[in-house]
């Protein structure tokens, strides 16, 4: 489960930042929680020493305490040298002193100048997509980054709605097929095998399929038939083992 933090001196607007991020959470139904929302920088440190976690940072950088945003997250990578963090203010200029610190943010949201539920939005799906591609199994969601009319987004599907995965005839991308919608990302399907839990399976070179979406298979032709009638080649030896993957899902239920 991803951790989330939000530290900001501002009780209203540290409410009021707490909410946009659960209502996220459950929008997306990730494996996500706040686990601390407070004005005190040193409330975070402390659960930090006594806890192991992977976290998300949301920190106002001016706290108007002894401490300071920046010099927070200096800390807490410390303690978590992979968190995730967003900085929030209400001073453009101040983001300059991160250089001065060192401090890789994951984002930079001004308030006043910037949407900053859309931003907090897209954090937590770029932190939650970062994250899950270092966990295991059974993922509830798949998150992913891809380009509509040149702009890039980042889209989150549900694990248990994806179709397929094909290789694209455009080089190094990716096509995912959910429902009868498709979209187009870039990755190697080696690379996609590893982040995916156990109810895909690679059933040829350029092809993984959700094995629960099979409707049919034509050992004459050489193919399955999935959901939507998206049909797969595959390499005859991976029959058999699909086959056996029916069976314990069959089994299972």
């Amino acid at each position: 489960m991803l951790d989330i933090f939000v530290c900001e001196d501002n009780h209203s607007q540290l409410t009021s930042i707490t909410e946009v991020i659960r209502k996220f959470i459950t929008m997306e139904d990730l494996s996500a929680k706040i686990t601390i929302a407070t004005e005190s920088p040193e409330e975070i440190l402390k659960y930090l020493h006594n806890n192991k976690v992977a976290g998300l940072y949301f920190l106002d950088v001016d706290l108007n305490c002894n401490m300071n945003g920046i010099e927070l997250a200096e800390a807490i990578r410390s303690y978590d040298p992979r968190a995730f963090i967003a900085f929030i203010t209400v001073d453009a200029e101040s983001l300059a002193m991160t250089f001065e610190y060192g401090v890789e943010a994951l984002d930079y949201i001004v308030k006043g100048i910037d949407n900053i539920n859309t931003r907090i939005h897209k954090c937590i799906l770029n932190a939650y997509f970062k994250y899950t591609t270092n966990t295991t199994p059974l993922q509830n969601r798949f998150v992913f980054s891809y380009s509509n009319e040149k702009i890039k987004s980042t889209k989150s599907i549900p694990c248990s709605e994806i179709i397929c995965f094909k290789v694209s005839t455009t080089a190094h991308m990716i096509e995912l097929y959910s429902g009868n919608v498709r979209y187009e990302f870039r990755k190697t399907l080696n690379t996609l095998e590893k982040e995916l839990d156990n109810r895909f399976f690679k059933c040829s070179r350029s092809a993984i399929i959700n094995v629960e979406k099979i409707s049919t298979i034509d050992e004459a032709k050489g193919i399955v038939v999935l959901d939507n009638n998206v049909s797969v080649d595959v390499a005859p030896k991976k029959i058999k083992k699909i086959k056996e993957l029916l069976l314990t899902i069959a089994q299972s239920g």
